[in-house]
């Protein structure tokens, strides 16, 4: 066995700030001592594409790969034939999971009940929101560290799915 796929830790905050008729509110998590098995480093440390040609790659893997001048590295070098299957499961993919992410941001603003009056209304909140707006963690340029399966059996494990994007939302509350 290689790897943690569970976490050691798990996190989270929450904060609420309000001033006067302005609001603020910031969601965040994270999680520490976790080691993902990256199908996606895999993917983007091999030129090598089996139905053929050639495939994307890190231009880090391309600038370190081993070759007759750079015999000291610890990655492969480049083949598009890889007759020794460089592509295959090891330890080489095991990265550090470890993230934390701001999750949501909201600011708002309520108006005055003395304005809202005039126009037959309770409350009246204008508001700007963001989600999955920054993540930290070593794991970025695989994709978004936050993984998961519903299948157990898959816990620590990245099959390369597309990350969340961020948002950004306006909105207005209004109370009759």
């Amino acid at each position: 066995m290689i790897g943690h796929g569970f976490p050691t830790l798990t996190y989270g905050l929450i904060l609420n700030l309000s001033y006067k008729n302005f609001d603020f509110s910031m969601n965040t998590h994270g999680v520490a001592g976790i080691d993902i098995l990256s199908y996606s480093s895999a993917r983007l440390q091999s030129v090598y594409n089996p139905t053929g040609g050639y495939q994307n790659v890190l231009a880090e893997y391309v600038n370190n790969a081993w070759s007759s001048t750079n015999k000291n590295s610890t990655t492969h070098r480049i083949t598009k034939t890889d007759y020794n299957k460089n592509y295959r499961v090891s330890d080489a993919y095991i990265k550090k999971g470890d993230y934390f992410k701001i999750s949501n941001i909201q600011i708002g603003y309520t108006l005055p009940k003395k304005v809202v009056r005039y126009a037959r209304m309770e409350n009246v909140r204008v508001y700007l929101s963001a989600d999955n707006v920054l993540t930290v963690s070593p794991y970025n340029k695989y994709g978004d560290p936050e993984i998961g399966s519903s299948n157990v059996l898959f816990t620590g494990f990245d099959s390369g799915r597309y990350p969340f994007p961020m948002s950004v939302s306006f909105g207005l509350n209004v109370t009759f």
